[in-house]
This record gives structure tokens, sequence and C-alpha cells, in this order.
């Protein structure tokens, strides 16, 4: 069985993720985890390079105080790998272009690909633009956007 992350309110802001190089996170559920899900941050000084997250479950995202959600999130990253996650049901009904599955925020040469996407507002929102990222065969449906540059 996957190893299962509760959040259990939607004002908390459980995240499991990564803030240093070469971390793969692999096979987890994480649901009911307010703003955000799994994450990999770095800042302009220090990129983070080099995470994966596969094979991972991640549902219930929401927290009505503010618009900034994601079940992936993903900043100041090089290398990062999203790929054969389910993220579905942000129980959220507001329309936002920082409301979305997988967002990036200042991403270079990030892979996005075979994931299975759903019941959220957005797909896949590239804040920035990004440097190289690509989006392959991820499976995107019942949504309001697909995919945001």
């Amino acid at each position: 069985h996957a190893p299962v992350v509760d959040g259990g309110n939607v004002l908390s802001n459980t995240q499991l993720g990564a803030r240093t190089n070469y971390v793969t996170i692999r096979g987890f559920t994480l649901r009911n985890v307010g703003d955000g899900g799994l994450i990999a941050a770095g800042s302009s000084s220090n990129i983070i390079t080099g995470v994966v997250f596969e094979l991972n479950d991640v549902h219930g995202v929401t927290r009505p105080d503010t618009d900034n959600q994601a079940a992936i999130f993903l900043r100041y990253t090089d290398g990062t790998i999203v790929r054969n996650n389910h993220l579905h049901n942000e129980p959220d009904t507001r329309v936002g272009a920082n409301i979305a599955a997988v967002f990036l925020n200042t991403n270079h040469n990030a892979i996005v690909e075979n994931n299975d996407i759903h019941d959220f507002s957005t797909g896949i929102f590239d804040k920035y633009g990004g440097n190289s990222n690509e989006y392959r065969y991820n499976y995107i449906h019942q949504i309001d956007r697909g995919i945001i540059f």
C-alpha cells in the first residue's frame, strides 16, 4: 500500500517535497492538503536540480483563503520530472490561473509527462514561460483550462 499523507483540514498547509537536489518522491497518496501537495522550491540564488515526482496520487487540494493552490508546485528548479501522477478533485470552484494541478514558477528543463489530471480549474500553468520545459502525453480532462503558458 502507498504511504498516505492526510492534511485533515482545508486550512492546513501540508506539503511533501524537496528543497535540496536529487530527491525522488514516488508512490505517495496526499489528500486534504490545503494549498499544496508536492513541492520542489528553490530561490533565484539556489536552483533546485534533479527532483522527480512520480506515481503519486494527490487530491483534495483546496484552501478558501488563497488562490495559490497546486497539487504539484515547482519554483526555481532545473531538470525536474513530473510523471505518471494522478492529480484530481480540487473541490475549489473558483477559476484562477494560480489554481492548477501542476504549477511551475521560474523553472527550466522540466518534463511533465504521462499524468492523469482532472477536476481542477487549470491542468498545467507555466507562470513565467520557463525555459525548455516539455509537456507531453498528459491526459487532461474535466477541467476549465488545459495548459497555460
